[in-house]
């Protein structure tokens, strides 16, 4: 995808396997984080407050994406 082809062209070729698996390493230790705390959300506050949770990030990644675009 996008995220391989960047990787890719920022790492010089001997390292391209040490980027690729420290990037996975960082990718699977986030979402392990966000699942951890998201089910602790659920369990202490309930599935409305996960929700709301999640709209309220995702309302806030689009106003930074468009942020940034323009």
């Amino acid at each position: 995808g996008l995220l391989s082809a960047a990787i890719a062209d920022a790492v010089p070729a001997p390292l391209r396997g040490t980027g690729f698996g420290l990037f996975n390493f960082v990718s699977g230790l986030s979402v392990l984080a966000a699942n951890t705390s998201a089910g602790a959300l659920w369990a202490y506050a309930g599935p409305e407050a996960t929700f709301m949770l999640g709209a309220v990030a995702a309302a806030l990644a689009l106003a930074l994406t468009r942020r940034v675009a323009t």
